[in-house]
């Protein structure tokens, strides 16, 4: 059973309490990522205020998992494709087995036939 954790990250210089399931090591470096993200634009200048840095990295996340989902969702519709193929072949597969068995009966009863 999963059981939640209560952590506190800060990002953008602001404290957040969290309730969550996942391992701190993975929320930690989220709030890492992010804050790494943040400081990055801020450090560029343009007059960005935290709230815009904030929008803007909440803004290359929507995008990104956007994208990803496109990514797989195309991963997913090739992977029907293989498994549809490999069901394909594995019958015919099992077709030519019966037929490999078929003609070796026909054959032994030919050699059969021959040899009376």
């Amino acid at each position: 059973m999963d059981y939640a954790n209560k952590l506190k990250i800060e990002i953008g210089g602001r404290t957040y309490t969290l309730t969550t399931t996942e391992e701190e090591a993975y929320v930690y470096g989220m709030a890492e990522e992010i804050n790494q993200q943040i400081g990055v634009m801020l450090e560029r200048g343009n007059g960005l205020s935290l709230n815009e840095a904030l929008v803007l990295c909440v803004m290359g996340y929507c995008d990104l998992y956007k994208k990803e989902r496109v990514n797989t969702e195309h991963l997913r519709s090739q992977l029907k494709e293989y498994l549809d193929d490999a069901a394909k072949v594995r019958a015919e597969a099992d077709e030519a087995k019966k037929n490999i068995k078929r003609l070796k009966k026909e054959l032994e009863t030919l050699r059969a036939e021959e040899n009376k």
